[in-house]
């Protein structure tokens, strides 16, 4: 007996590993954010591919997103 293969709604929402390509609504609904919040984060750097007609993230770039975001917010607090 084979064993079952995990479905896409059982990721838990949050989880981005480097090595996955997702469409950007499974991106958008792991991390629970709308399509402001995803514009602004293309807008802020987010890398994107575009292939025929669906866009996709690539965990590696959404988890270099995030951490680039995480080393500024130090920099910010200071100016404070």
């Amino acid at each position: 007996m084979r064993k079952p293969q995990p479905s896409v709604a059982s990721v838990t929402p949050g989880s981005i590993c480097a090595d996955e390509l997702m469409p950007l609504a499974e991106f958008c609904r792991r991390l629970r954010i709308g399509n402001k919040t995803w514009r602004s984060m293309r807008d802020s750097g987010l890398k994107s591919a575009l292939i025929g007609k669906q866009r996709y993230i690539l965990g590696r770039d959404a988890l270099d997103f995030f951490a680039k975001l995480t080393e500024a917010v130090p920099a910010k607090e200071a100016e404070q």
